[in-house]
C-alpha cells in the first residue's frame, strides 16, 4: 500500500513512543552512505527511496514467504507520510513482524514501540483485506526511515507479479526469488525491458537502479501503470505425487489457468429455481429476438443486482452461486457475471467468463499465466449465427474462431449500456475461459465507431439579431457512459454545468429547455438543450467542438499524450438567418496518421447547412512525435473553425 491517505494519517497522528536502538544490519550501510539532502531539492517529491527489496521464498508446499525492506530519505521539512508504511494481507496471510526505525539527521536511531495497527479497506464492503501499518513521528528534512515486514501467504495459484514502484524516486530496487530444490520459474518483463536474473543456486535476483516515476499529467497514464512489471510463474519439480502436497495450483499455461477457474466456478452458474424466476422477470415481454433477449438479461442483472465487493478468502476469485446472487440481489463483478450466465443458460444460450484488468494497462504476458493480471469479470455471449447483428453492437463483438462470434457484456458498470464496451478494457488482453479452448484474446472496442458523438444544431436568427438554438447530442460507448453518469448523479447539477457552458460563450443567454433520454434502444444517451443568445455580429457554427478532443500544454510536459479511447464525431448545423455571402461552399479537409477531419458547407435559399466530421483512431502521441499531435490539433481547428455573421444577405 503506497499511499495511505488523510484518513489513515488522522488515525495515526497520536503520540507513538520510541526508544534508542541499533539499526538492523541491512540498514547500517544505507545510513552510512546516504546522500546529502540539498538545501533546495530539485524534485517535487517529499522523499526518495534508497532501497526497496522484497524476497519471495516458495516453500515445498507452495506457501509463499515474503520479506520486505524499505529505506526512505525525507527531502522536505514537513513530510509526515514518509514515516508511515503498510503491508496488505488477508485471511490466508499471516504478518510475522512489522518494524520501523527512524534516524533523524545528526542523532541516534530510534525504533517505534507502538504496536502496529491493522486497518480495513474502508472503500470495500465484505473483504478480508487489511493493512498492517507502522509509523514513526518527528520525521524532518534529511531523516532516514527504515521499514521491515515479514509475512506468510497461502495463495491459490503459484504465480506472482511485482511492480517496481514506490511513488517516489528509487535509487535501487531488488526482487529475490528463493525456490525449493527442483523448482523452476518462468518470468517476463512488461511495459519496459528489464534485466535477466542473476542466479545463485536456487535464488533468482532482479535489480533496477534510478527509477524516476513520471509526474501526474492530464491525458496520461497513471504513473503506477507505467512502472516496470515483472510476472513470475513458479513450476514445481516433475515428481510423482507432488501436486497432492501443494496448497496452490501451478499454472504452466493460460489454458491451465482457464481450466483452474472452471473447476473453481463449477456448478455455480446452474440455473436453479431462483435463477429461472429471475430469467422470467428479465425476459418478460422481450419477444423472440435472441439479441433483444441477451440485452434484456444483461440490463436486468446490471440494474437489479447491487454491486458490493465480496472478497473473503477464495471469494476473491470464486463467484458466489447464481442462486444466492438471484436471491440476495447483491454481488461483485464475478457474482453479477455468473448470474447473467445462469440466466442466459436458462434461456438456452451459451456464454463464457472473461477475465480482464479494468484499471491498469499491460498486465498480461503472453507466455506467463497469472491470476494477478486480472481484477474484473465480464461475459462473452454467443451470438446466433443466423441473426444479423444490429450495427450499434458490432464494435463489441469478439471473433473467437471456432467458438463463433461473441458479444462482450459488462454487468458491473451501472452507467454502461449492454452491448457497449468500456474504454477501461477495450483493446486489452483478457483470458477467455472456455474449457480446453481457454486462451488470451484481445477485446474489441478500440474502433472509433465504438465511441461516438453526434450533434445536430438548429439556429435561427430573430429580427432583433438574437439567435434561437437547439442542440441535440447523441453519445455512444464511453462518451455515453460518462454523460449518463453525470446525469444520474445529479440532473440539476448536469443542467447547471451546461448553463455555465452557455453563459461563458454568450453572456446574457437564456436557457429555455433541457431534456435527456437516459438510455435508448441502441444504447445511446441523448441530451437536448435549447437557449437564446443575445444579439451579436458573429457566431461559431460548431460551438464546443474544441472540447470533444481536448488539448494540453506541451511546453513542460514529461510524458506522452494518451487519449482514453478512439472517437468519431459528427456535427450537423443548420442556420436560418445567417449572412452567407462570405461563406465558401468548398469542403475543408485535414488528415494525418490515424485521423481525418472534414468540414462541408451548403447554402440554399438563405439557409446555411454545415457539417463537421472527425475520426480519431490513433490515441497515443509520444513527445518525440509532438509534431503529429500538433498537426492533429491544427487540423481540428482548421476544419471546425466556421464563423458567420448574423443577418440575411
Amino acid at each position: 500500500m503506497k499511499y495511505l491517505g488523510a484518513v489513515l494519517l488522522a488515525l495515526l497522528c497520536g503520540f507513538l513512543p520510541v526508544r534508542a536502538a541499533r539499526l538492523p544490519d541491512w540498514a547500517r550501510p544505507i545510513a552510512e552512505q546516504a546522500p546529502a539532502v540539498e538545501a533546495s531539492p530539485s524534485t517535487s517529491f517529499d522523499s526518495r527511496v534508497l532501497l526497496t527489496e522484497t524476497t519471495l521464498t516458495v516453500l515445498p508446499d507452495g506457501t509463499l514467504r515474503t520479506h520486505r525492506l524499505l529505506a526512505r530519505q525525507s527531502l522536505q521539512a514537513r513530510a509526515e507520510g514518509v514515516g508511515v508504511e503498510g503491508y496488505g494481507f488477508g485471511m490466508n496471510s499471516r504478518i510475522k513482524s512489522a518494524k520501523v526505525w527512524h534516524l533523524p539527521p545528526g542523532e541516534k536511531p530510534e525504533r517505534s514501540q507502538s504496536p502496529a495497527l491493522d486497518l480495513a479497506d474502508y472503500a470495500t464492503f465484505a473483504t478480508d483485506r487489511k493493512t498492517r501499518v507502522v509509523r514513526v513521528n518527528g520525521v524532518r528534512k534529511g531523516s532516514l526511515v527504515f521499514f521491515e515486514f515479514e509475512a506468510e501467504e497461502r495463495e491459490p495459484t503459484l504465480d506472482w507479479a511485482y511492480t517496481f514502484y514506490e511513488g517516489q524516486p528509487i535509487r535501487e530496487a531488488r526482487l529475490h526469488l528463493q525456490l525449493s530444490p527442483g523448482w523452476s520459474v518462468h518470468h517476463a518483463w512488461m511495459r519496459t525491458a528489464g534485466p535477466a536474473p542473476e542466479i545463485r543456486g536456487s535464488t533468482y535476483s532482479w535489480t533496477l537502479h534510478d527509477l524516476e516515476p513520471p509526474p501526474r499529467e492530464d491525458l496520461a497514464p497513471r504513473p503506477y501503470a507505467t512502472a516496470p512489471l515483472l510476472a513470475l510463474t513458479m513450476i514445481p519439480p516433475p515428481v510423482e505425487g507432488i501436486r497432492d502436497k501443494l496448497i496452490a495450483e501451478p499454472l504452466p499455461s493460460w489454458k491451465a489457468m482457464g481450466l483452474w477457474y472452471e473447476r473453481l466456478a463449477q456448478g455455480r452458474e446452474e440455473p436453479t429455481s431462483a435463477v429461472r424466476a429471475a430469467a422470467a422477470a428479465a425476459l418478460r415481454d422481450a419477444g423472440d429476438d435472441p439479441i433483444v433477449r441477451i440485452l434484456r438479461a444483461s440490463a436486468y442483472v446490471r440494474d437489479k443486482v447491487r454491486y458490493i465487493d465480496r472478497e473473503v478468502g477464495i471469494g476473491g476469485y470464486q463467484p458466489h452461486p447464481a442462486q444466492q446472487v438471484a436471491t440476495e440481489l447483491v454481488g461483485d463483478c464475478k457474482d453479477k457475471g455468473t448470474l447473467l450466465r445462469s440466466i442466459l443458460a436458462a434461456d438456452g444460450r451459451r456464454s463464457y467468463p472473461v477475465l480482464v484488468n479494468a484499471t491498469t494497462e499491460d498486465t498480461v504476458a503472453d507466455a506467463i499465466p497469472s491470476v494477478r493480471a486480472f481484477n474484473h469479470f465480464i461475459v462473452a455471449v454467443e451470438i446466433p449465427p443466423d441473426r444479423p447483428l444490429p450495427e450499434h453492437l458490432s464494435p463489441a463483438v469478439l471473433d473467437a474462431g471456432e467458438l463463433g462470434k461473441l458479444l462482450i457484456v459488462d454487468t458491473t458498470d451501472e452507467y454502461l449500456a449492454p452491448g457497449a464496451v468500456a474504454a477501461s478494457f477495450a483493446g486489452k488482453h483478457a483470458l477467455l475461459v472456455a474449457d480446453r479452448d481457454s486462451r488470451i484474446v484481445t477485446l474489441p472496442g478500440m474502433d472509433a465507431e465504438a465511441h461516438r458523438i453526434e450533434r445536430t444544431l438548429q439556429m435561427e436568427a430573430a429580427p432583433d439579431g438574437a439567435v434561437r438554438w437547439e442542440r441535440v447530442s447523441r453519445y455512444w460507448g464511453e462518451p455515453a457512459t460518462l454523460r449518463r453518469a453525470d446525469y444520474r448523479r445529479g440532473i440539476a447539477d448536469r443542467r447547471r454545468s451546461l448553463e455555465s457552458w452557455i453563459a461563458e460563450r454568450w453572456p446574457g443567454a437564456t436557457v429555455t429547455r433541457y431534456e435527456a433520454e437516459d438510455e435508448t434502444a441502441d444504447g445511446a444517451f441523448v441530451e437536448t438543450l435549447a437557449w437564446t443568445s443575445p444579439p451579436g455580429s458573429k457566431l461559431d457554427i460548431f460551438p464546443g467542438a474544441e472540447e470533444d478532443i481536448p488539448r494540453v500544454p506541451l511546453t513542460e510536459r514529461a510524458g506522452p499524450v494518451v487519449y482514453p479511447h478512439p472517437v468519431s464525431i459528427d456535427y450537423t448545423a443548420t442556420f436560418r438567418g445567417a449572412r452567407t455571402g462570405s461563406v465558401s461552399a468548398a469542403p475543408v479537409e485535414a488528415s494525418g496518421e490515424g485521423w481525418t477531419a472534414r468540414r462541408t458547407t451548403e447554402i440554399a435559399h438563405g439557409v446555411l447547412t454545415a457539417g463537421w466530421s472527425v475520426r480519431l483512431d490513433r490515441t497515443r502521441y509520444p513527445l518525440s512525435d509532438s509534431a503529429a499531435l500538433k498537426a492533429l490539433w491544427s487540423g481540428l481547428r482548421k476544419t471546425s473553425n466556421l464563423r458567420v455573421e448574423v443577418g440575411g444577405d
